[in-house]
């Protein structure tokens, strides 16, 4: 039926349900994007960027580290250290050879078996030799 036809009440009603009902979904859309959405984490200034096209030998520095375990299935294992994990690593850059020691802050696996890092170079002597 038209809403021209409907009585005052008739009209009433399905308003007030139609309240109901938008308030029970705005209350459910609120409720799931909480659980999807993380709060913004503050922006922190990144230092520039410049290509780098050089081969790079790195080599882990650390012999032992612990780990607690999170999760497990059967195609794999997810843990956790507070541990850092130091490398060595030496590179050309600007015709010179660089050593310098990092430390692994993320890693990506790209999905064609390799993986890409992200380490944050520290002070400290690196090996002369490895």
């Amino acid at each position: 039926m038209s809403d021209s036809r409907k009585t005052k009440g008739e009209l009433i009603a399905e308003l007030t349900d139609l309240r109901k009902r938008l308030a029970a979904l705005d209350t459910h859309r609120k409720h799931v994007g909480d659980k999807k959405k993380a709060p913004p984490k503050a922006k922190i200034p990144r230092e520039p960027r410049r290509p780098l096209k050089a081969d790079i030998e790195f080599i882990s520095a650390f012999d032992l580290i612990e780990a607690k375990g999170i999760n497990i299935s059967e195609g794999g294992i997810s843990i956790k250290t507070s541990d850092k994990l130091p490398f060595e690593m030496r590179y050309t850059l600007d015709g010179k050879t660089v050593s310098r020691t990092a430390h692994l802050i993320w890693l990506k696996h790209t999905g064609n078996g390799g993986y890409h890092f992200g380490f944050k170079f520290v002070n400290g002597d690196a090996f002369p030799y490895f």
